[in-house]
């Protein structure tokens, strides 16, 4: 049975709009986002501190890059480590606006640093690491994103596979799971790299080897767990109270029952206060009592 990735749809980066960090009230929809992403369970695992789930922790550290690229800190270049080694580099350029799902992509290059590509890439690293975010994650939090960056470089692609391609000679994607193990191809190196990256003096020495991935959220699927009762700022919509039904009075002078009203045993709708009523009001309601 081969592993799909369901909800990471493909994208067009280039002809999607650049979000305005600038703007409040626009940032303001990534916790929104980020918490439709969580399912309740994984909701109330968080909130125990609970991380030994890998999906989680993936989704955590999303939400870290996501945030922190357009907040005043303006962190770009983001590294995962596993057990104090660096085994992976992503150099964010944009935050886009995923106008098909309503929400944010994260445009940025991957450099997967295995033994070899630190060998060839090692003039570029000592100017990237400068400015280096580090984000410290568990060995199978790591694997998991390495069977995550194929897809998230497959849904952008603007290349195409060469006949020498990895995955076609050793037959399998990820190309391996291991830390310091490149898990992608080599098809997608330097090729289909943005202005915005090649701008940035420091990254120049890098460009060759770096392949371009579209991170987004990765959401729950509703009909397996429960989601979104946890969003933040969710506002409960409140039911409005059925109206009291107005008191009936007689039909005749307007009086309140003597105690209760009598009712028509014709239309079993009028009700008077009294027989007298009832017999003077007869003449009127006649026309309409069967009715």
């Amino acid at each position: 049975m081969v592993e799909a990735p369901w909800n990471i749809h493909r994208l067009d980066l280039g002809t999607l709009p650049i979000a305005d960090i600038s703007e409040p009230g626009l940032l303001r929809q990534i916790p929104i986002q980020f918490a439709c992403s969580v399912t309740d369970r994984e909701h109330s695992l968080r909130s125990a501190g609970d991380h030994t789930e890998a999906l989680l922790n993936v989704k955590n550290v999303i939400h870290i890059i996501v945030s922190e690229f357009p907040s005043p800190r303006r962190a770009r270049t983001f590294g995962l480590c596993t057990n104090d080694i660096l085994d992976t580099i992503i150099f964010v350029t944009a935050l886009r606006l995923d106008l098909a799902s309503h929400g944010f992509v994260v445009d940025a290059q991957v450099l997967p640093l295995s033994e070899g590509m630190i060998n060839n890439a090692k003039d570029a690293l000592p100017a990237v690491c400068k400015e280096l975010r580090l984000i410290h994650i568990h060995e199978e939090d790591m694997e998991a994103w390495k069977r995550l960056l194929p897809a998230f470089a497959e849904r952008c692609r603007t290349w195409k596979h060469g006949q020498n391609c990895e995955y076609l000679a050793k037959r399998k994607v990820p190309l391996s799971l291991e830390s310091a193990e490149d898990p992608l191809c080599s098809c997608g190196r330097g090729k289909d790299v943005t202005p915005e990256f090649r701008k940035e003096e420091a990254w120049g020495p890098a460009i060759p080897y770096v392949t371009r991935i579209a991170i987004g959220f990765l959401y729950g699927v509703p009909y397996a767990e429960k989601i979104g009762c946890c969003v933040p700022g969710e506002v409960k919509t409140k039911q409005p109270e059925p109206e009291p039904e107005p008191e009936r009075r007689c039909q005749k002078c307007g009086g309140i029952g003597k105690p209760k009203l009598l009712v028509c045993s014709g239309c079993k709708g009028a009700g008077y206060c009294s027989a007298d009523c009832q017999k003077e009001d007869w003449k009127v309601h006649k026309k309409t009592c069967r009715k």
